[in-house]
């Protein structure tokens, strides 16, 4: 365990306590040197690899950034869990991508670090710094009537936004302490959109401070503890605690002018999946808000601080007043505030509804040339368009189709369990750019020019398809693209029937991402997963598991590329997926895609002929016998003119052999142009060998043999369907 002394630090906020700045929250970025080392694990389960302790002492909160935090599975994950209270917050690789490789404020002055992973991964978690949070300083009043009237609230739409910018803002460049004052915020859609103030994200200042960085609800008080000054900001269990998504931040600029003071945010879910506003509701805009009138009475809530009341410091109060000034900018009210209420809801409350009218962003009340508080009308043209813009897509529906994301989050979901969905089910998303998913606490987040998706088996349940969110990570040497110029393709399949012992072709089609397929396992054992058609495409089978909740594609149960080949696989019975996915964006042409699931030595062949111009012809062999040295096909054409080269082979009416030796299980394509991956000449077999298969018309087999030791077998004869 390192420990980092704050001394220095609480010696300096003393002096600005004497000197009595204005009220503010302060925060120390400490260095901090903790490195795992290259961590493994070699069990059979998820297991707790490595724990460690990060304390900063005289810390009244800790934040931890992480320099590296390298995962080699979706489901591996940091488990951080605060010393004082017991606070836990669980990160996966997705939730660091959402957090900024960092984590929610934690109480108290120590964290546990837990790292946690699957069987055979790998990981290396290295801390360089933590944000650590100190005293602070005396208040800032826009008192009307020279008597705080405000009292305590728990409107849950209501949150408090703190440290922003990541680790550039609310430090110093001297070392020292610098004010960082949280914010208000306040839900207004079912996006998990914010409203708050446009000065709290003053990112043009030498020194650019930011509270857009993540937003709290249910925030505790600000009690004393022993080793605590009163009055210092308490934060809420990191359940409670959402990232900004800082490249939706849409602001006014600095310097912001009454009734032009406004921003919009969208945050991401907290750690468990959920999403803000599904968890605390939202406020209805008034539309329009009124403009003119004066004397009617509204509500204002926010978290400022208190001096008077320690323990209510920077936690959340409310207070009415009258409008006694209103244009179609600003408002003027006599609700009380105090510095933190910045971006409160100024709100007008009947019997019956309640709307949100403006957004608080100044005092006034304790001035005598003013003599109220002012706030942004929402009529803004400026922020209705910002609010219609972070807001981002409307909510699609995938169901068995495809369709281009660009705009992001993304919140989908997939058509209802009916009958014919009672089946394995997958839905992904693939991009050149950095685009992930998650299902409610469950992600795929495999980077850049992947393919990620889910899969649920609902053979074991209905009711399957969810509503999650697709996530765009879009960057470019470090610097955020919009969605608009760095799209995703996403997809939802039903899974289609593969007999097992069978080899199938069929078509990818343009656009397409994704295919699935499902096949039943009747008795345990080897089974040989042959995929083909195109180097671009990859597969993974996913074994029949214990339930239908998703499951992210780093689940599964093996994987390989779309090339000649097959993969030995251990198999359980019960119904299995197979996923044939395109990383990098969707298909440009149709690929004809062959596959082959069954026991080593059941000889197989499928044809397909696909129609689209890019190949008559797709033969597959599956389930090579060991003993085999050579396999044949036979593809008997019939034909006086035939169908064209098949693989450079002249047309012709007899039987053509296409020879690999030594054996490969494969997949090979007939396309209008000369030449073949595999060689092709005469043949010998034993006497009386084709007697069988005398008199064949446009039909084909594979034979697999071993001329040295006589071994011989062939494939059911297949029709060409042409």
């Amino acid at each position: 365990m390192q420990t980092t002394t704050l001394s220095a630090l609480l010696a300096s906020v003393l002096v600005l306590l004497v000197t009595g700045l204005a009220s503010a929250q302060f925060y120390e970025n400490v260095p901090y040197d903790l490195t795992t080392g290259v961590l493994t694990n070699p069990g059979s389960s998820r297991v707790v690899v490595w724990r460690g302790d990060v304390q900063v002492p005289g810390a009244s909160a800790l934040r931890l950034t992480f320099a590296t935090a390298d995962f080699a599975d979706d489901r591996d994950r940091i488990i951080l869990t605060s010393r004082r209270d017991g606070a836990r917050q669980v990160l996966s690789r997705y939730h660091l991508k959402l957090w900024k490789n960092s984590s929610a404020f934690f109480n108290g002055d120590q964290v546990t670090i837990d790292v946690e992973l699957m069987p055979g991964s790998k990981a290396q978690v290295v801390v360089r710094s933590v944000k650590a949070q100190v005293p602070p300083t005396g208040g800032h009043a826009s008192l009307c009537f020279g008597t705080d009237e405000r009292v305590a609230s728990t409107e849950s739409r209501i949150c408090r936004l703190v440290d922003g910018a990541g680790t550039t803002s609310c430090t110093s460049s001297t070392g020292g302490p610098v004010e960082c004052s949280p914010c208000t915020g306040f839900l207004v859609n079912d996006r998990s959109v914010v409203a708050s103030a446009g000065h709290c994200n003053d990112t043009s200042a030498s020194l650019p401070v930011s509270a857009f960085g993540i937003a709290q609800f249910s925030v505790p008080s600000s009690a004393s503890a022993a080793s605590v000054m009163a009055g210092t900001m308490g934060h809420p269990a990191p359940e409670h605690q959402f990232p900004v998504d800082t490249s939706s931040i849409v602001a006014t600029s600095a310097p912001q002018t009454i009734g032009a003071d406004w921003a919009v945010m969208r945050l991401h879910p907290n750690t468990l999946g959920e999403t803000a506003s599904a968890k605390y509701g939202w406020y209805d805009l008034a539309s329009p808000a009124p403009i003119g009138g004066t004397g009617y009475l509204v509500r204002v809530t926010g978290y400022g601080d208190d001096t008077s009341e320690p323990a209510k410091n920077y936690t959340q109060q409310t207070d009415t007043g009258p409008i006694v000034y209103s244009t179609t900018s600003t408002y003027g009210h006599r609700a009380d505030t105090r510095g933190g209420n910045s971006g409160s809801p100024i709100i007008i409350q009947t019997s019956t509804s309640e709307e949100v009218i403006g957004i608080h962003t100044n005092g006034g009340c304790a001035t005598p040339s003013v003599g109220y508080n002012r706030g942004t009308n929402i009529n803004n043209v400026p922020f209705q368009a910002a609010l219609t813009s972070v807001s981002g897509c409307e909510a699609i529906t995938l169901s068995d189709s495809t369709t281009t994301l660009l705009c992001t989050p993304t919140i989908f979901n997939v058509a209802p369990v009916t009958a014919s969905k009672t089946i394995w089910n997958v839905v992904g998303l693939s991009s050149p750019y950095d685009w992930d998913m998650t299902m409610g606490t469950i992600s795929s987040a495999a980077g850049f020019d992947e393919c990620d998706f889910m899969v649920s088996n609902g053979h074991l349940g209905t009711g399957t398809p969810n509503r999650s969110g697709l996530m765009h990570f879009g960057l470019l040497f470090g610097i955020p693209l919009p969605a608009t110029s760095t799209p995703a393709t996403a997809e939802h399949q039903a899974a289609s029937g593969l007999p097992v012992g069978e080899g199938i072709c069929t078509t990818f089609l343009p656009g397409q991402v994704l295919d699935l397929y499902e096949f039943t396992v009747t008795a345990p054992g080897l089974y040989e997963i042959n995929v083909g058609g195109d180097p671009s495409l990859s597969w993974r089978v996913f074994e029949p598991g214990s339930s239908s909740a998703w499951r992210a594609r780093s689940t599964a149960l093996a994987s390989g590329s779309a090339t000649t080949g097959s993969t030995s696989v251990a198999l359980a019975p019960g119904v299995h997926a197979l996923v044939i996915y395109k990383n990098g964006g969707p298909v440009a042409g149709p690929l004809p895609v062959s596959m082959f699931v069954g026991s080593t030595g059941t000889l197989a062949l499928d044809v397909f002929t696909s129609g689209l111009g890019v190949g008559d012809l797709c033969l597959n062999i599956g389930g090579i016998p060991p003993a085999a040295t050579t396999v044949v096909m036979l593809v008997s054409e019939f034909s006086a003119g035939g169908t064209g080269p098949l693989f450079g082979i002249a047309p012709s009416p007899l039987t053509e052999a296409i020879i690999m030796t030594p054996p490969t299980a494969g997949n090979l394509f007939h396309f209008p142009v000369a030449g073949s991956p595999f060689a092709s000449g005469p043949i010998s077999f034993p006497a009386g060998t084709f007697t069988p298969f005398a008199g064949m018309l446009w039909e084909a087999l594979a034979i697999a043999y071993n001329p040295t030791t006589g071994f011989f077998t062939t494939s059911p004869i297949k029709p060409i369907p042409w």
